[in-house]
């Protein structure tokens, strides 16, 4: 249960931050919005690969654990 709170604090601190910068980009000039943009994008991207996919492997871990009676 500790490791699931600390992912979503982890997910909620980069999507959060990525979704400020988005949000704040149209106060930047028109050739610095589409940098922004992007690194915000990639930032999202990159917690989404790295840190929900370990979340789905321990769950399938748990489960074939539980499934086989560990």
């Amino acid at each position: 249960m500790l490791k699931r709170i600390q992912v979503i604090a982890a997910m909620n601190h980069h999507v959060r931050n990525g979704l400020q910068t988005i949000t704040l980009s149209r106060y930047a000039e028109n050739a610095q919005q589409i940098g922004l943009i992007d690194e915000s994008s990639r930032r999202i991207q990159r917690a989404l690969r790295e840190l929900l996919p370990k979340t789905q492997e321990e769950r399938n871990a748990l489960f074939v654990g539980a499934s086989q009676g560990l």
